[in-house]
């Protein structure tokens, strides 16, 4: 049933704008926030609107799972005011029980596309019993009601997702620190210092360039190789790793193309981060 209901019950320009309108602002300070609390600060702005994107993307398809509840509920509250044939009272019944029980715990049976779609057909058999009674008959086409309901069910929508996406990122980098001898993760992901490694700006009077030439300066060769190995954006295979799959990580690139052990790696990367402490307070 995956992607069932967002392409049958799509949400229009007009409905998406009074879903940003109503929720954008509650989306935007989510996504801000998982950034904030698991994102060094250089990385803000690249990782902020694909989170975004994704708690939004949850807004809009939840919406589109509210119009295809509605629908559904309307349409077996028709069908249980007007008078049905024998045959299609049975079918109606069985599939009404299909859709109460489909939150039951244990119960395997879905009300998927075909249910609905035999649901429809009765409803479409028996147009002209809503027009004699003076009202529409239920239509798949319906507006979004953005109504007290949808309001807690979509806030609690934002909250499972921001809550997903935090674990998401909390057993990626779990994953990803047992996966080398020398964690990468300690010293290149998770403090604030580290984020001087990495630096775009590698100009002259740019942070990265200032940081790099004062270890020229005041450190050795294999600490000016280390830090050009970590900040070149070409060295991000590990080259270690047999699952190419798994998340990438540079320090097994410095051990090969330095040959240093990773206790060596670690004393230099040491010495990057104290020479980047005093870069940043000059």
């Amino acid at each position: 049933m995956s992607g069932y209901a967002e392409q049958h019950y799509n949400i229009t320009q007009k409905e998406y704008e009074e879903l940003d309108k109503q929720f954008g602002k509650l989306c935007h300070y989510a996504a801000w926030q998982i950034v904030r609390f698991n994102f060094p600060k250089i990385k803000y702005e690249q990782e902020f609107p694909n989170v975004d994107q994704e708690i939004v993307i949850s807004v809009i398809r939840a919406a589109s799972y509210y119009k295809r509840q509605i629908f559904l509920n309307k349409a077996f509250e028709f069908l249980n005011s007007i008078q049905l044939t024998r045959q299609e009272r049975v079918k109606v019944t069985a599939l009404q029980i299909l859709w109460d029980g489909r939150k039951e715990k244990g119960n395997k049976n879905k009300f998927d596309k075909n249910e609905e779609e035999a649901l429809v057909e009765v409803i479409k058999t028996n147009q002209n019993k809503a027009s004699e009674k003076g009202e529409a008959a239920p239509t798949q086409s319906a507006p979004l009601q953005l109504n007290k309901e949808f309001t807690i069910y979509c806030k609690s929508i934002i909250w499972n997702t921001y809550k997903s996406i935090g674990k998401g990122i909390t057993k990626s980098r779990k994953d990803r620190k047992h996966e080398v001898s020398l964690s990468e993760y300690d010293f290149l992901g998770e403090s604030v210092d580290n984020n001087l490694i990495g630096m775009d700006d590698f100009g002259p009077s740019g942070l990265g360039g200032r940081l790099r030439a004062k270890l020229v300066k005041d450190t050795d060769s294999r600490v000016v190789e280390t830090f050009d190995i970590l900040t070149n954006p070409e060295n991000d295979t590990d080259v270690f790793l047999k699952d190419k799959s798994k998340p990438k990580v540079k320090i097994n690139v410095v051990r090969k193309k330095t040959k240093m052990s990773y206790k060596t790696i670690r004393k230099q990367v040491a010495k990057i981060k104290d020479v980047a402490a005093q870069v940043i307070n000059e």
